[in-house]
């Protein structure tokens, strides 16, 4: 349903997940990250700890960086 979609995404995009703290349900709330991209970035948080910036997105494989540019608005860094 495309307006439960833009409204998850709205809800997002004022009240950005805190990549250190965000659940698998809550990326996967988001809806535009892929399961893949879920495992990678829970696995990247577990290995190496909090991020310190958004643009630690970038060393995480399967995350592109046409796809971070589109994704940066729903996601946040706080510590």
């Amino acid at each position: 349903d495309f307006n439960t979609i833009f409204e998850n995404l709205s809800f997002y995009y004022n009240n950005p997940i805190d990549i250190n703290n965000a659940t698998e349900e809550e990326l996967r709330d988001l809806i535009i990250i892929n399961e893949n991209q879920i495992r990678q970035l829970l696995q990247h948080r577990n290995t190496f700890g909090n991020f310190l910036s958004i643009y630690e997105l970038q060393t995480i494989p399967s995350w592109t960086l046409p796809f971070i540019k589109n994704i940066v608005p729903f996601l946040t860094v706080k510590r």
